[in-house]
């Protein structure tokens, strides 16, 4: 698609050395991409195995939730300013709700 334009813009993949204006760096372009797909699928593969596995172990990767803490037993626990908010707007659905099937 570069290689299209006036005057055809090329591409220099210095790790590579390859240059895309040259007639044999496609083929090799598309080996190196084969190469990176596969091994972006590899690496995805055993993430998610790792994760089953901690899982199935009943480990539980968690990252840091906004507005939460854990308790001294591990429980989610929401704090200061988010309990707040979550109890007012539990209290504005539920009373919402109740408008609506009264």
């Amino acid at each position: 698609m570069l290689a299209a334009l006036k005057p055809p813009v090329g591409v220099l993949f210095e790790t590579e050395g390859l240059y895309t204006l040259r007639d044999d760096s496609e083929i090799a372009l598309t080996f190196t991409a084969s190469f990176a797909q596969e091994e972006s699928r590899t690496r995805s593969s055993a993430m998610n195995l790792s994760y089953e596995m901690r899982f199935r172990r009943g480990i539980f990767m968690l990252p840091k939730l906004h507005g939460y803490d854990k308790d001294e037993e591990g429980n989610l626990q929401l704090i200061g300013l988010f309990r707040f908010l979550s109890f007012t707007i539990s209290l504005k659905i539920s009373s919402c709700c109740a408008n609506i099937t009264n």
